[in-house]
């Protein structure tokens, strides 16, 4: 990013932390803590759900290798 200055404007990345910054002024620890533990209760098992589908659907990411031997040395490739 550049150091120009800019009136009026602000990147995303400053908006976030400027909003991050006054909903933790106005709210406590508990009310983090409430919506982690939400979000867990609703997303927990839908995340677990869908990693459980990716795991049964992909193949192992190692690649098949041919082996042959030669004079009783494996050689992989």
């Amino acid at each position: 990013m550049s150091n120009e200055k800019r009136k009026g404007k602000m990147t995303v990345e400053e908006a976030g932390r400027k909003g991050g910054e006054a909903t933790s002024e106005t709210h406590g620890e508990e009310f983090y803590s409430d919506i982690g533990k939400k979000g867990g209760k609703i997303g927990g098992p839908r995340v677990r759900e869908l990693m459980r589908k990716e795991k049964s659907t992909k193949k192992s990411r190692l690649p098949e290798l041919t082996i042959l031997s030669l004079e009783g040395v494996p050689i992989f490739f």
